[in-house]
């Protein structure tokens, strides 16, 4: 999968607390970690069990992602 780290505030990207969190080390990481948890948002499948899809359409892969996120701070391009 290919995707992007965020942090989200009021709804909205926030670029400039993601490079604060990446900044950060020891006892301010975690704080940082826990008042602006990262996601990782998924939007595009560059491989599917092993076969490389990245030749395909990018609807075809966007379309093949799974439908539910595979974790808790995983989110999918179309319902995050």
């Amino acid at each position: 999968m290919n995707g992007e780290l965020v942090v989200w505030e009021a709804g909205r990207l926030a670029f400039d607390r993601l490079q604060n969190r990446l900044q950060r080390r020891d006892a301010g990481a975690h704080r940082a970690a826990t008042e602006r948890p990262a996601h990782f948002v998924v939007f595009d499948l560059l491989r599917l069990s092993g076969t490389d899809t990245t030749g395909w359409p990018h609807r075809r892969r966007r379309r093949t992602l799974p439908p539910t996120a595979p974790g808790p701070n995983v989110c999918l391009a179309s319902s995050c």
